[in-house]
């Protein structure tokens, strides 16, 4: 799988501009501020329908206009495809509008029927958080490369999200002594249904994660560790009394946590390990970085029989020539399309060059 061309009109700080990748390496540089992350964000969002960098629509708007769109064309299959995204700040020509429009082929989609046309994986300076940050980031770390290979995954997270989002108001209502708790029955139901769901494919996910550590050039081992905030209707009556109280539910995916933990080579598999997030060095955790996206690659590859497109943003500055095998065996076989403020090229002599003025 490859992308062709990606066209922006009023994205970011593109008024209008077109790009043409290589099928094997492109190498976009220019100095800050000169966009070359929005074009990884906007191939990122036709991907995945998100952008890694803000919730907003509006935000992903140029300013003074009204929408955004991202249009490009993949060879998926042998065949080409157009996918097209609509962004909006909500009004266009004084009438509401959704933010986001979707179409593939210029035929309207629902967003579970666009994201995975599209296969990428991202590899930027603050997937670092992945080892380091709070639990956020490990959670969007599974939901990233599962919502690429698995579209009853895409349904149950939007229908645990809006689920949870009814029942945390629901839950203030309550409190405040304007509604029952009998409202909460079905919504409940649902969260059930699809958190479920949700971590049982994440469970599956790590299992797999952890049975390809072997296959991966690297000195050092990963075991991952899920730490499932089991969502069941027991435990929602179990806490609904103290919920109810905080305004929020206590229980489920969206407090889900993945521990990180580091072995040596040759260290025995019973061997406890450290938690990276707390005692690996720089270079261990952005090694364990590495590894995961390489993994993450090799999932999709084995979910979909497709390879998925690379995106590498601003990462050379740190690193070093061990990281920069890991690299190499990460692109090795796959498009692959970076950013850096200089050209490095001497790395990979053969990637097509796209310089960005300010």
């Amino acid at each position: 799988m490859i992308i062709k061309y990606l066209r922006l009109a009023d994205f970011r700080n593109y008024r209008r501009q077109e790009f043409e990748f290589s099928p094997e390496i492109t190498l976009i540089t220019g100095p800050n501020g000169a966009g070359k992350t929005n074009i990884l964000e906007a191939i990122y969002l036709l991907a995945t329908g998100d952008s890694w960098r803000t919730e907003t629509a509006k935000d992903m708007v140029r300013f003074g206009t009204e929408a955004a769109h991202i249009i490009g064309n993949i060879d998926e299959n042998g065949g080409g495809v157009g996918l097209h995204l609509t962004l909006t700040g909500g009004t266009v020509n004084g009438k509401r509008s959704v933010a986001a429009l979707y179409k593939v082929d210029e035929v309207p989609r629902r967003r579970t029927d666009f994201a995975g046309r599209l296969k990428v994986v991202l590899f930027e300076p603050e997937s670092l958080e992945i080892v380091i940050g709070d639990p956020s980031f490990r959670r969007r770390f599974l939901d990233e490369a599962l919502s690429q290979t698995d579209r009853e995954y895409v349904r149950s997270l939007h229908s645990y999200a809006k689920a949870l989002r009814i029942r945390n108001k629901l839950l203030d209502a309550i409190r405040d002594g304007l509604a029952k708790e009998e409202t909460l029955e079905f919504w409940e139901r649902t969260l059930v249904k699809h958190g479920s769901l949700i971590q049982d494919r994440r469970q599956q996910f790590i299992e797999w994660l952890n049975s390809q550590r072997s296959s991966l050039y690297s000195l050092q081992r990963l075991d991952l560790y899920y730490e499932s905030n089991v969502i069941s209707q027991d435990r929602l009556d179990h806490y609904r009394d103290r919920e109810i109280l905080a305004g929020h539910t206590f229980v489920g995916p969206q407090r889900d946590d993945l521990q990180i933990v580091a072995k040596a080579e040759g260290q025995r598999p019973k061997d406890e390990g450290k938690p990276l997030s707390i005692f690996g060095s720089r270079g261990e955790q952005r090694m364990a970085v590495l590894q995961l996206k390489l993994l993450e690659a090799k999932w999709i590859e084995t979910q979909t029989g497709e390879t998925p497109v690379l995106l590498l943003d601003d990462i050379f500055s740190e690193l070093d020539s061990e990281h920069e095998k890991m690299v190499g065996e990460l692109a090795a076989g796959r498009q692959t399309i970076m950013t850096a403020t200089e050209i490095h090229q001497g790395h990979y002599p053969a990637a097509k060059i796209v310089e960005l003025t300010q």
